[in-house]
């Protein structure tokens, strides 16, 4: 019985590893210039022909979202499942102050390194003399 088990733990998985249809979560997915994201289970994509006469081949994605919800979309012209970033980028203020002249909401410089907030929640920080975005851990599959 041993035996049997641990050729089946070792196995399965092999398996799914070596069907390139599926996917584990958590994935970004691309479909036709939508982007969705797989946040738990697998990630089943395959491909059939379509059109007329079999002429152009379409793509088919399965998967479940941060909320549970399983979804299905058919006839996916282009279509690519990548791997999720770790990290993603704050949105930026639409005005951004001189580094060198200007001053925080304290009336003191800019400091290099150190993440300034707006008040409309938009955030950057100063690197090299320049604003760059601050980076924030990706919580795009927490369940809202």
């Amino acid at each position: 019985m041993n035996r049997k088990r641990a050729f089946l733990m070792f196995a399965l998985p092999c398996a799914i590893a070596g069907c390139d249809g599926i996917q584990m979560s958590p994935k970004e997915i691309n479909a036709d210039g939508n982007t969705y994201y797989a946040c738990s289970g697998f990630i089943r994509a395959g491909s059939a022909e379509g059109g007329l006469f079999g002429s152009s081949t379409m793509f088919k994605v399965s998967f479940t979202d941060a909320d549970g919800l399983d979804h299905v979309i058919w006839g996916i012209k282009n279509l690519s499942v990548n791997e999720m970033p770790q990290s993603v980028a704050v949105s930026m203020p639409s005005y951004l102050p001189d580094p060198k002249l200007g001053t925080d909401q304290n009336g003191n410089h800019y400091t290099e390194g150190v993440p300034y907030t707006w008040a409309d929640g938009s955030k950057a920080i100063l690197r090299n003399g320049a604003w760059r975005p601050v980076m924030v851990p990706n919580r795009t599959c927490e369940h809202q």
